[in-house]
């Protein structure tokens, strides 16, 4: 298994436990779509992961019903928090995701 798989399989563990104390009937969390296939990792204490992220790409069809609801492009991040820091995860998280958009070339307004 590589190191980002098992980062994520820690992270979908820790994120269990902790919605397990919230709430013993939420369900486990599952792995979520592979999506572009970068994985975002932000290190908490002593290196461990604080929190993972997916990011995935959408584009609707011309044509499409799909662009009657939404925007024909669509950028989805998926956070997984392990620690009580929810929001500390998410502002590390946040910029990596940011930066990966701005890397791919998936939007020109980012950049600004």
């Amino acid at each position: 298994m590589s190191a980002a798989g098992s980062n994520a399989d820690d992270v979908r563990a820790q994120v269990g436990r902790r919605w397990q104390a919230i709430d013993p009937l939420l369900p486990l969390p599952v792995a979520p779509s592979p999506g572009c296939g970068t994985e975002l990792v932000v290190a908490g204490r002593g290196g461990q992961p604080a929190a993972t992220g997916t990011c995935e790409h959408w584009e609707a069809a011309p044509g499409s019903l799909d662009l009657a609801w939404g925007a024909a492009r669509q950028f989805l991040l998926t956070p997984r928090i392990t620690g009580p820091d929810v929001a500390g995860a998410l502002d590390g998280l946040l910029p990596l995701w940011r930066d990966h958009l701005v890397r791919s070339g998936s939007t020109r307004t980012l950049a600004a």
